[in-house]
C-alpha cells in the first residue's frame, strides 16, 4: 500500500491498542475548543487518518474500529464545525476517510449524523469549508450503502433559505441516484416505496423552478440521472411541470450518465486534494 501521510503512522498492533487510541481521542475532545487543546485534537484526528490508511489493519479489526468511531463520532464533529479553518478542513478529510474505508458498513443512524452535519457545513459562508464539504459529501455518498431515510433527509432541503445548501443538495441526491441506480433491488425500493418517490419528485419539482439559478441548473442534471433509472416516472413528472420548466429540460434533453457498478476506494491526504489508493467493489442492501 502506498504511503498517504508524510507523517508518521500510528503503531497499533492489536484490537486493544485500537481501544486505547479511541479513549485517548475522547479524553482530548472534553470540553470546548481552546488555544490550549485545538493542536492536540488536531494532531489526535490525523493519528487516526493515519490509521485509517492502513487498509490492511482496518480489515483485519472492522468490528473494533466501528465500534469506537461510532463512540467518539460526538467528537468527531466536533472538528468539522472548528473556527479554526485548518482543524475543520482536517476533521472533513476524516469523514471522507470513514466514508471510503467503512461507508458500507456505518449503520444508518451513524449516517444521519453523519450526513446532517456535513450538510451544516454545506451551508456555511466560509467558502473554503463549504467546498471541502461538498467534495467530501458526494465521495461519502458514493461509498455508503442505500438507505431511503438519507435520501428523504437530503430532499427536505429544498425548503431551507440557504440557496448554497439547496443546489449543493441536488447534486448530494444526483450522488446517491447514480451510485445506485443500477442496482434492481434500489431501483424497485424508489419506484415503489411512495414517500420515496413522491420526495424525490417534490425536490425537483421546487428545485427545477427554483428562484437561483444554480439551483435549477443542480436539478437539471439530478432530474437527467433520475431520467436514466426511472424514465417512466420522469416522463410522468416532466408532463406535470409548467411549460417553460418543460421548454429547458427539452432543450437540455436527458442524456444517459455512467452507471457505476462499483464504488471507488480513495482517500485524501492533509491538503485539500484526493490520492487514490485502491479500487474496491462493494455491493450495497436497500435499507428501510
Amino acid at each position: 500500500m502506498s504511503s498517504l501521510n508524510k507523517g508518521r503512522a500510528t503503531e497499533v498492533t492489536s484490537p486493544r491498542d485500537l481501544e486505547k487510541e479511541f479513549i485517548s481521542m475522547a479524553k482530548l475532545f472534553a470540553g470546548r475548543e481552546t488555544e490550549q487543546n485545538w493542536e492536540a485534537r488536531d494532531a489526535s484526528v490525523r493519528r487516526l487518518r493515519s490509521l485509517l490508511h492502513q487498509l490492511d489493519k482496518v480489515d483485519a479489526w472492522k468490528g473494533a474500529m466501528i465500534a469506537g468511531l461510532q463512540d467518539i463520532m460526538s467528537d468527531i464533529i466536533k472538528t468539522i464545525h472548528s473556527l479554526r479553518s485548518s482543524v475543520a478542513t482536517e476533521g472533513l478529510c476524516l469523514i471522507q476517510d470513514i466514508g471510503v474505508t467503512l461507508g458500507d458498513s456505518l449503520n444508518a443512524y451513524t449516517l444521519e449524523i453523519i450526513l446532517t452535519n456535513l450538510l451544516k457545513c454545506s451551508s456555511v459562508t466560509k467558502k473554503m469549508i463549504a467546498t471541502k464539504a461538498a467534495q467530501v459529501t458526494n465521495l461519502f455518498l458514493s461509498n455508503t450503502q442505500f438507505h431511503t431515510k438519507i435520501v428523504m433527509l437530503l430532499c427536505k432541503t429544498i425548503n431551507e433559505k440557504n440557496v448554497q445548501l439547496r443546489q449543493y443538495a441536488a447534486t448530494y441526491i444526483k450522488t446517491i441516484l447514480e451510485t445506485h441506480g443500477s442496482k434492481d433491488a434500489i431501483r424497485s425500493v424508489i419506484a415503489e416505496k411512495l414517500e420515496v418517490s413522491q420526495s424525490i419528485e417534490s425536490f425537483l419539482r421546487k428545485g427545477l423552478a427554483d428562484g437561483s439559478p444554480h439551483v435549477r441548473e443542480a436539478s437539471r442534471q439530478t432530474y437527467s440521472v433520475y431520467y436514466d433509472y426511472w424514465p417512466d416516472a420522469a416522463e410522468k413528472l416532466l408532463r406535470s411541470l409548467d411549460s417553460s420548466v418543460q421548454r429547458l429540460l427539452e432543450k437540455n434533453s436527458p442524456k444517459s450518465s455512467p452507471k457505476p457498478t462499483s464504488r471507488p476506494r480513495m482517500l485524501s491526504s492533509r491538503s485539500n486534494s484526493m490520492s487514490s489508493v485502491s479500487s474496491k467493489t462493494s455491493t450495497s442492501t436497500a435499507a428501510t
